[in-house]
């Protein structure tokens, strides 16, 4: 949610059709977020950002050149059994094909907020910024043809510069 205010972002969510959206609610223990189910790659090539569990959805994400973050959090016993029968230094799929860490992961205890948030700082291009400055936010007069010509850009250039990374 820091991140969300942070950088005036939307939290959505993509889930599984089996997961249904009451269980996400009752995780999060609020319902500040949107959830999506059968559209991970529209979203994916949407999005400004991604917070992306372990596995292949590391790999699309990586296709669709999104920054983000990987994050992985299970038990303890299974955590421990998997370091013990594993020997991988990575565990998202995009840094274990390129056989080195080009994505941070954050892993049982680090997957924290705080940590989440400073990573996500990192990974945001800083060069990519872009305003757009617009008069008030009202209209003078009776709605007319005018209106919605001005309207225009100040739906379509912000998406068109958000799609685009800014």
């Amino acid at each position: 949610q820091k991140l969300a205010k942070t950088f005036n972002m939307q939290i959505v969510v993509s889930a599984s059709q089996n997961i249904h959206e009451d269980f996400l609610v009752h995780i999060a223990k609020n319902k500040q977020f949107k959830v999506i189910t059968g559209h991970t790659y529209e979203l994916m090539k949407y999005s400004r950002f991604g917070i992306i569990k372990s596995g292949t959805s590391t790999l699309e994400a990586a296709i669709f050149q999104l920054p983000m973050v990987i994050v992985y959090k299970t038990s303890g016993l299974t955590h421990f059994i998997g370091k013990k029968l594993i020997k991988l230094n990575n565990i998202g799929m995009a840094n274990i094909i390129l056989n080195e860490q080009v994505v941070p992961e954050l892993i049982q205890h680090d997957a924290s907020p705080k940590k989440i948030f400073e990573k996500s700082i990192m990974q945001r291009p800083a060069d990519k910024t872009w305003t757009f400055l617009d008069g008030p936010p009202f209209i003078t007069g009776m709605p007319h043809y005018g209106t919605l010509l001005s309207s225009l850009p100040k739906d379509l250039f912000p998406r068109f510069w958000t799609m685009k990374g800014y």
